[in-house]
């Protein structure tokens, strides 16, 4: 049975961080456009610096005095300084063409919160058609350039799905790509593009997208929060559909209790709900740590017993603010200042390749691909997540046996910052998403 709750989260991307209101102390969203987010659940929580000053003045009267509010404003007028953060969770989709007021798919939520603190790669979508078998499972030969760096998927024959990450173009017709494909991707196999999104490198801070603006409605009054960026990214899997956690830090916060919040039903977008059945996971073999392109594009193991519901990829941004503003938002933005990926699993038959990977300090490619990659209807879909330099941080030879089955526990990390140029040609940032419908 489904339960309803009468909440909207309404969400938008800010011309000026934080939307200041240029005739006044407070903050002006009326000429910013919201979308009605598909979300399962929203929560706001409060925090920031201390609003309220201890007033320790001798009197004879009461006891105590009202506290000095932290922040003043011509006169006598007050501004309430009180930042918070946003946590969003909802379905995986891709984009799709339901919401007619989204003409990009650069206007889908899902996309554009990312955004806030991520580079934008759009590949301008598209099928393309393979022109013939390639030298090995490492290639596909193509009459259409794709740029290195971009994350295209495949779905297999068997019906698997597979992510793949372009590592090198040779400027005629073969892409070289990792990992390598568990079958050699042949000209009746559909190579889908879609969007990227990839960490930028710390000096290409321009590359992130437009802050967030946004208001959470209820019965029971109306959260507005302006200067948003995402700190938090959880992606996983919960009875095989893959979800996804959004927390965004915002620099404002205002809830209005007084009145009853208006209720927006939410804007369909009309992509398919991304799930974790028939997905290719694996990763490459070992290679040494690099700044250079990642040039590694050999074996494929396969992790094909992952246990569904086991998997979680978490992208955490930190944060920081930047300059002083007299009135809300009360800083200038925000920066990211770092950055880590990590990923955890649980596989029911344990992975040899991998056995002394942390005592040897090993790197490889790991390619995490969720289907399906099409609707029926030529809008390419699918979700993948590539981290091109993950090494483990507990040993996977300590194998659990407290079950009726033996498993095996991944735990896979990449950081601290170091990403993609503003080019999206960087073929080792520290990881990329896939999202398909443009």
């Amino acid at each position: 049975m489904a339960t309803a709750y009468p909440v909207s989260v309404q969400l938008g991307k800010e011309s000026a961080f934080g939307s200041p209101d240029s005739s006044g102390p407070g903050v002006d969203i009326s000429g910013l456009t919201l979308w009605s987010a598909e979300v399962e659940r929203a929560s706001v929580n409060h925090f920031g610096d201390p609003v309220l000053n201890e007033d320790g003045t001798a009197s004879n009267g009461f006891g105590g005095r009202p506290p000095e509010m932290s922040t003043a404003w011509d006169g006598s007028a007050r501004v309430k300084r009180a930042q918070g953060e946003i946590t969003l969770v909802s379905q995986a989709r891709a984009f799709g063409s339901g919401h007619s007021s989204m003409t990009d798919a650069a206007d889908y939520w899902q996309v554009f919160v990312p955004r806030s603190v991520m580079h934008y790669f759009d590949s301008a979508g598209g099928t393309l058609t393979p022109s013939g078998a390639p030298a090995n499972a490492g290639e596909i030969e193509l009459g259409s350039a794709l740029t290195e760096g971009e994350v295209v998927m495949v779905t297999q024959a068997s019906g698997v799905v597979e992510a793949f990450l372009c590592t090198d173009w040779d400027g005629t017709t073969t892409a070289t790509v990792a990992p390598y494909a568990s079958t050699a991707i042949g000209a009746s196999t559909p190579v889908h593009r879609g969007i990227n999104l990839s960490v930028p490198t710390g000096a290409n801070s321009g590359t992130k997208g437009a802050s967030l603006v946004g208001k959470v409605s209820s019965l029971k009054g109306t959260t507005t929060f302006t200067g948003g960026r995402l700190a938090r990214q959880r992606i996983y899997s919960e009875n095989g559909r893959v979800m996804v956690e959004h927390t965004i830090r915002c620099a404002y916060v205002d809830t209005d209790i007084s009145s009853a919040g208006t209720v927006v039903e939410p804007a369909r977008t009309g992509g398919v709900v991304i799930h974790h059945h028939q997905s290719g996971h694996a990763f490459s073999t070992n290679a040494a740590p690099q700044d250079a392109d990642a040039g590694w594009t050999s074996a494929r193991t396969s992790l094909a017993t992952i246990e569904r519901d086991s998997l979680e990829i978490v992208f955490e941004f930190g944060l920081e603010e930047i300059g002083d503003v007299d009135g809300a938002p009360f800083m200038a933005d925000m920066e990211v200042g770092m950055v880590t990926v990590t990923a955890s699993l649980r596989t029911r038959s344990p992975i040899t390749a991998i056995r002394n990977d942390l005592r040897d300090g090993v790197v490889r490619l790991w390619s995490f691909a969720f289907g399906p990659i099409t609707d029926g209807s030529s809008t390419n879909q699918g979700l993948a997540v590539i981290i091109p330099g993950g090494f483990l941080t507990a040993d996977p030879s300590i194998i659990d046996r407290s079950g009726a089955i033996v498993e095996q526990q991944i735990q896979i990390r990449a950081g601290d910052f170091g990403g993609c140029d503003g080019a999206n040609t960087e073929a080792n940032a520290m990881a990329y998403i896939y999202m398909g419908g443009t």
